[in-house]
């Protein structure tokens, strides 16, 4: 279904309880563990694991597979991490290795995420590949989707690199504009994780102080250049863009606030709504246009 995957290796290292720098407790670590476990079963993603995870000790003496199968560690933490294993894709060492290995170096195109658990800080691993938290798990894909061999690439990386976005239907025709596109990649993927991380919570806090006002948190927050249009007549002429609504229908809606690639006098612009109640039952922002100043 989604075409944008990465493969996802359990760092066996840091599983050991000689690992936790924090130190953390448990149950927080199994829940962090358990929330981008959940994103990886959401959007349909295989985590590989060796054998050799079973045999680190995550507590002092015990090993993951006592712990595991054994009656005598009975707890919620120990049951979710059950639950968790029975999904868990096992692979042979060789493979398991290579993988890791392979993130030692910047490899932009290897597509390859580490899950953690404890916070292990021994490592010689780049730090976008390692997946501690679930912001950890956005900021590994929307690394890998900046180094996108193609536009089509790029744009399929969208629907789980910003889950609270949803795009017109013509997005890609008004994007071939970005040649080279490895020249823009990372700008717009900085707007959009605006947008999608920030945008409808500043939405709902500011919305009532005017839209401008709400523009100003997001670029603040953000780093980013904003801006309204401001005429109605133009908006609705030139600004209208189409969505399919919760209903299956085609609907034509204005997006009139956008930000501003690069510098507040770009002519590239990301044009959106803040969210209509009949379109992913207002959720989502909607991206109308990604592309030169309309």
């Amino acid at each position: 279904m989604y075409k944008f995957k990465l493969t996802y290796f359990l760092w066996v290292d840091s599983f050991s309880h000689s690992a936790n720098s924090g130190p953390e407790a448990l149950v927080d670590c199994v829940a962090r563990f358990h929330d981008v476990l959940e994103l990886c079963r959401r959007f349909g993603e295989i985590i590989g694991v060796p054998m050799s995870w079973y045999e680190k000790e995550i507590i002092a003496g015990v090993s993951i597979a006592n712990w595991l199968f054994s009656n005598e560690y009975e707890c919620d933490e120990r049951r979710l991490v059950e639950v968790i294993a029975r999904e868990l894709t096992t692979i042979d060492e060789d493979t398991y290795i290579e993988g890791i290995n392979s993130l030692t170096i910047n490899n932009n195109n290897s597509r390859i995420g580490i899950i953690g658990f404890y916070r292990y800080l021994q490592h010689n691993y780049i730090y976008p590949s390692i997946i501690l938290e679930v912001r950890d798990w956005f900021a590994a894909r929307r690394y890998y989707l900046e180094y996108s061999d193609s536009l089509n690439d790029f744009i399929d990386g969208f629907e789980t690199c910003f889950p609270k976005l949803y795009f017109n239907l013509h997005i890609s025709s008004t994007m071939k504009v970005f040649r080279p596109l490895r020249q823009f990649t990372n700008e717009i993927i900085k707007h959009l994780s605006a947008l999608n991380d920030y945008g409808q919570s500043l939405f709902t806090q500011y919305a009532s102080s005017g839209q401008v006002i709400v523009l100003s948190y997001l670029g603040a927050t953000c780093g980013i250049e904003c801006s309204i249009q401001g005429d109605p007549a133009y908006e609705k002429e030139n600004l209208t863009f189409s969505f399919i609504n919760d209903r299956g229908i085609k609907e034509d809606i204005v997006c009139a606030p956008h930000t501003k690639l690069f510098a507040s006098h770009s002519k590239y612009r990301i044009y959106f709504n803040w969210g209509v109640s009949n379109i992913n039952q207002g959720k989502k922002i909607l991206i109308g246009h990604i592309g030169k100043h309309r």
